[in-house]
């Protein structure tokens, strides 16, 4: 009776640690994970190698370092494969310190290619200049993502009961954040030459009545609002629209990382310490 009891124990155990195992993996990006790790046994198959050791994940990564774009993507990619390694064979590479010298010396001499940002001029320029009945989507957008120094995702995931409108302010919140935790900013005025809270309440006007979309950002064009969600990629490359509208230079390196970069910018120009730089963007 007592072994029967002991093999029930057994499986419940082992049930429970493979759900342990499968929740160490973030959930958005799960399936990424798992495609690396996978990629990364099939080349150890192709090599037929029946260990993994320090030796292994050297010459892995020797190889990867020839078909992978930046250093940052090995860094990447290792970091994925600490934690699908570490789930699936117990095994925790952080201790391998000739793969981390390795990717270290890989990332000499790199410089990583940042978004370019808006200067307080050209924003103030786009969101005079440009008309409401093409752009109104775009100054939202802008608006919203420098006020708050919102990610894409972020504006993406953005509800229409998120967004509160009060008389000489507007308030936001981010429920859905990179770091899963929320926070709130406000939307005013911002200055005597273009009032950033009427351009959001023009907006949400537009919003069709009937619509059951809970999205803040739905198409619009033509001066009208229409029940479709705008979807992350168009969000995402706003930013390069509003260059060419601007006219600026390398245009294609306004990415949908801009708002944020520009926000966290500006704040910074105007005297803010670091702190004020963490909390404002989570």
């Amino acid at each position: 009776m007592s072994d029967s009891n002991e093999v029930v124990d057994f499986f419940e155990i082992e049930s429970s640690a493979n759900a342990a195992r499968a929740s160490l993996l973030p959930e958005k990006s799960k399936a990424r994970y798992e495609r690396t790790y996978t990629y990364f046994k099939e080349w150890c198959n192709s090599k037929n190698v029946k260990t993994i050791n320090e030796t292994v994940l050297l010459a892995y990564f020797n190889d990867r370092a020839s078909n992978l774009t930046s250093p940052t993507s090995l860094w990447s990619e290792y970091s994925m494969l600490k934690l699908t390694l570490c789930a699936n064979e117990n095994l925790d590479i952080s201790k391998f310190k000739q793969v981390i010298s390795f990717l270290k010396r890989k990332n000499d001499g790199y410089i990583p290619k940042k978004a370019n940002i808006f200067t307080k001029e050209e924003i103030t320029r786009f969101l005079c200049d440009a008309p409401d009945h093409a752009f109104l989507l775009m100054k939202v957008a802008m608006v919203l993502g420098v006020a708050g120094a919102c990610r894409t995702d972020e504006l993406y995931h953005l509800n229409y009961e998120d967004v509160e409108i009060k008389p000489d302010v507007g308030i936001v919140k981010i429920l859905q954040s990179k770091n899963k935790i929320p926070r709130s900013f406000v939307v005013t005025g911002c200055s005597e030459t273009v009032n950033w809270l009427k351009i959001l309440e023009k907006y949400i006007k537009l919003r069709p009545s009937n619509t059951k979309e809970s999205k803040f950002f739905l198409r619009y064009g033509n001066g009208k609002c229409v029940p479709q969600v705008v979807g992350k990629h168009t969000l995402s490359a706003i930013p390069m629209k509003i260059a060419k509208f601007l006219n600026l230079n390398h245009c294609k390196d306004y990415t949908g990382h801009s708002f944020r970069r520009t926000s966290a910018t500006l704040l910074a120009n105007s005297g803010s310490d670091v702190l004020s730089l963490k909390r404002h963007g989570g």
